[in-house]
């Protein structure tokens, strides 16, 4: 069988749909809150999900138990990984450590590997995410994808799902005269629609 873009893009929305279209509803809710004529309404709707992100944070973390009598997101402390790092504990919420739950990593990039936790429904979101802003850029889901990043192990995809999703891996450390010379003359041969996603300085 002949993977399409077009085939790969129903595969993708009919797995969302026997799954309970969790990507779709998602996709949508980011479409209508950016298309609310502005910020107010924009923190209107989000006031209830913040709210109630913030009370679980005060009730079920050690280290935000002290500001459970916030009245607004400005009450918190502003932190960054070094922090999250030297207090992981306290900031994790202990019984979200389900099966629904699991680990994901930064390469470092910016000079800091960092490590955290994310629910099945936050991965749902970033794709949803993904999916919304990249459209907003031409990219149609199903077209192949140049992906240029450091490809540690613990990002790098197997063959046959890079095949499936169509995305072409480049390792930033492979980014020498000779592979680029190379990855020029592939792109010249192949005539399909592509997108890139990487860093710039790549």
């Amino acid at each position: 069988m002949k993977f399409t873009s077009s085939l790969r893009r129903n595969i993708f929305w009919i797995k969302d749909f026997l799954a309970g279209s969790t990507v779709r509803t998602d996709y949508v809710d980011i479409k209508h809150s950016l298309s609310l004529s502005s910020f107010k309404q924009l923190q209107k709707k989000n006031e209830p999900l913040l709210h109630n992100l913030l009370s679980m944070a005060t009730e079920s973390t050690e280290f935000y138990k002290s500001y459970g009598d916030f009245k607004s997101l400005q009450d918190f402390p502003v932190i960054n990984k070094l922090i999250i790092r030297e207090h992981f504990e306290e900031i994790t919420i202990p019984q979200k450590r389900a099966r629904d739950q699991f680990s994901v990593f930064t390469s470092g990039s910016t000079g800091t590997p960092f490590s955290i936790y994310q629910t099945k429904r936050k991965k749902i979101r970033n794709t949803a995410d993904t999916l919304y802003f990249a459209n907003s850029t031409g990219y149609t889901l199903g077209d192949k994808l140049f992906y240029i990043r450091k490809w540690t192990h613990f990002y790098r995809k197997n063959w046959l799902i890079s095949k499936l999703q169509n995305i072409v891996p480049i390792d930033i450390d492979d980014l020498n005269d000779t592979y680029i010379s190379n990855l020029i003359e592939k792109l010249k041969k192949d005539k399909s629609p592509k997108s890139w996603l990487g860093y710039p300085s790549s």
